[in-house]
């Protein structure tokens, strides 16, 4: 089983977050004589949402990881509480690995002539070809 890399988020967000927070900080300490109270209050209400937002879906990230199970039977990706997506293996050990042109967009996994589909976002080619190939799955990169 795979948990999703979390280094690379923890800094995103944290980053993110510091610049909101910063941002919010600063129009309240800050007496800017030319934007009257009305204007103060909706930044502040503004910044101040995107700053709890960012803190809510980071707290969810760590809280329902994503998690990629790979066996011999199927391949299954999900978080906590949500619908798993799955891929089950039919008459045929080859699964297809799409490389996107878009870079970030993520691989797909798919079985030849199944309508069932992974995003793989969180991990590379490189992540998931060992253990497909130690769980009997051929990859095909397409």
């Amino acid at each position: 089983m795979f948990r999703s890399r979390t280094r690379n988020l923890h800094i995103v967000y944290g980053i993110i977050t510091l610049i909101a927070v910063t941002i919010l900080a600063v129009g309240n300490l800050v007496d800017d004589p030319q934007m009257d109270d009305r204007t103060q209050v909706g930044l502040t209400v503004v910044w101040g949402s995107i700053a709890v937002i960012l803190v809510a879906a980071w707290i969810y990230e760590v809280r329902h990881p994503l998690r990629l199970e790979i066996s011999p039977e199927s391949i299954v990706q999900q978080r906590r509480g949500r619908r798993k997506q799955q891929i089950v293996r039919g008459t045929t050990d080859e699964l297809h690995v799409l490389i996107p042109q878009t870079p970030g967009a993520g691989l797909v996994l798919t079985t030849p002539g199944g309508s069932e589909r992974i995003r793989l976002l969180r991990w590379g080619l490189d992540d998931i070809k060992p253990a497909c190939e130690a769980a009997g799955w051929r990859l095909i990169e397409k």
